[in-house]
């Protein structure tokens, strides 16, 4: 009896012994539970995991691989290896093996996200696997956005500038247009006029490695709230050269703004002078435009106009001015009638226009500059000098054109000497030839009338 329990213990721990020799095996234990990785076109980037294995039993022929081909909309192929020894995996806690995950984005691969699984097997273990996530950088980065402040009030200025650059090497990128407008949420910030506030450069190109900085310029609306942010966004299309087919796109929202109200705020919008430099008219007319930009109506608003040299000093007293651009008090124009009968003539004047608000306790300035020249007076001549020419030439038409005066035509006859000689003035030379034309008609007529008389005489005496 004694025996047979012997022997059923030993045949039990045999059987013990046994099960757990068939039961025993690898465990791979992975350091990595998910790798990205982010590419610029033709870039090279690598990252490494740990294997280990806990288990209880060798694990061997380790393979290591990518569960599917990560392929383009061309089937351009993204290069994927993966190294490591493939010697057997022993089960000492602490000696791991390490794989390096090796990414070669080649140009050809279109820029975009691409993800698959990698797979750790070995003989004696159970597969592990974990995510693997690449993006693909288009050519053509945004390298830059700034803006000249992040805090803007109503009406003030927004400049954004914005850094393109075509980073690959071997790829030259056309047609490309950057295109920036302004988004809180899911709305696009848009001015008083209910449109939408964006810009679109012109297109220009970028050779492989070049870059270009854009300028875009916009106005803060009136209608936005104390407080209100809006995402800068940017968006650059362009495409390759060699093939038009491949297009990119890139976005960036990286720069924020913020629209300030202050509670108290006055805005001179305009201030201009109808005409800026006078002269004999001694008035001009000075047109203001003011706005309330400020969280509070305002009901005590004083415009002044002052100009000591000028003697100008012009009060208006505004008593509702609405910070809601909807309403027509939100802007207030006036024009003032500036008398300057007895200002200073031949000068630069400067007339400020100051507009006090919150119980004058807060002011704005403006000014501009007034220009007030001699009126000169325009006066008619008594007589009318008479200019001779001091010399003539030595020699005169032998012919003078026939010239008919007026009865009241003063013709001159004075003469001019020079270094001893007398000259003709041309007045007087005129005069000369006509009395010449007249003695010498009159000798004609003379000696016709005698050559009449002869021949008479001669007829006569032959009849008798």
């Amino acid at each position: 009896m004694k025996n047979t329990i012997v022997y059923g213990m030993i045949i039990a721990l045999a059987m013990i012994l046994s099960a757990g020799s068939v039961f025993a095996a690898a465990d791979l234990n992975v350091s990595s539970t998910g790798m990205s990785f982010t590419v610029d076109p033709g870039a090279i980037q690598s990252q490494t995991f740990q294997i280990i294995n806990t288990g209880d039993a060798n694990a061997t022929s380790l393979n290591v691989y990518t569960s599917s081909s990560l392929v383009d909309d061309d089937g351009d192929q993204l290069n994927i290896t993966y190294i490591y020894t493939t010697e057997t995996l022993i089960n000492e806690i602490g000696t791991p093996r390490i794989v390096t995950v090796r990414v070669n984005s080649i140009e050809a691969v279109d820029p975009g996200v691409y993800d698959s699984y990698v797979v750790i097997s070995a003989q004696g273990a159970a597969p592990k696997n974990f995510p693997i996530h690449i993006i693909v950088n288009s050519p053509i980065k945004v390298t830059e956005v700034s803006v000249d402040d992040d805090e803007v009030k109503p009406g003030e200025p927004i400049q954004v500038s914005i850094d393109v650059e075509n980073i690959a090497e071997e790829i030259d990128v056309e047609d490309i247009q950057v295109k920036v407008w302004f988004e809180k949420g899911t709305s696009k910030l848009k001015d008083d006029d209910n449109d939408v506030i964006d810009d679109t450069s012109d297109k220009f190109d970028l050779d492989a490695g070049d870059s270009e900085t854009l300028t875009f310029e916009f106005t803060m609306p009136y209608s936005v709230e104390d407080g209100d942010d809006y995402d800068v966004h940017v968006e650059v299309t362009g495409k390759n050269v060699e093939n038009t087919a491949d297009k990119y796109t890139v976005i960036d929202e990286s720069q924020t703004i913020s629209s300030v109200r202050e509670k108290h705020e006055i805005q001179i919008v305009q201030a201009t002078l109808d005409s800026t430099s006078i002269t004999c008219t001694k008035n001009t007319y000075l047109n203001v435009v003011l706005r309330n930009i400020g969280k509070d109506n305002k009901e005590d608003v004083t415009l002044k106009i002052q100009s000591s040299a000028l003697g100008i000093e012009e009060v208006d007293h505004i008593t509702d001015m609405s910070n809601d651009p909807d309403k027509d008090s939100f802007e207030t124009s006036r024009s003032f009638n500036l008398d300057l009968s007895t200002a200073p003539e031949g000068n630069n004047y400067r007339i400020d226009v100051i507009a006090l608000y919150d119980s004058e306790k807060d002011d704005v300035r403006s000014s501009v500059t007034l220009n007030i020249g001699a009126c000169a007076a325009t006066t008619q001549p008594t007589t009318q000098p008479t200019t001779q020419p001091t010399t003539q030439p030595t020699t005169q038409p032998t012919t003078q054109p026939t010239q008919q005066t007026s009865p009241n035509t003063q013709v001159d006859t004075t003469a001019t000497t020079t270094s001893g000689r007398v000259y003709a003035s041309p007045a007087s030379k005129q005069a000369l030839g006509g009395d010449t034309l007249k003695i010498v008609a009159l000798i004609a007529g003379i000696l016709l009338a005698v050559l009449l008389v002869v021949l008479l005489a001669v007829r006569l005496s032959r009849k008798e």
